[in-house]
């Protein structure tokens, strides 16, 4: 199952947000982000991470760095 501690819920889809603690999602990350895209047809995902850049992953998760949005 997945597991996305922070969803925004719109009209329009949903926004999860999930934080990990590295710089790069690791596996059981990665697949917490597919079995939440899979379950929720129109949402996309920011996984807050500690990297120094954004990274576009594909056209529904967003990597960014937690610094930017504090």
């Amino acid at each position: 199952g997945s597991r996305v501690p922070f969803v925004i819920e719109t009209p329009e889809g949903n926004l999860g947000i999930l934080p990990i603690e590295e710089s790069t999602p690791n596996r059981a990350e990665m697949a917490s982000a597919g079995s939440f895209l899979k379950f929720y047809e129109r949402t996309k995902l920011i996984m807050l991470n500690q990297a120094s850049k954004v990274v576009i992953v594909n056209n529904r998760i967003l990597q960014i760095p937690t610094c930017l949005v504090l």
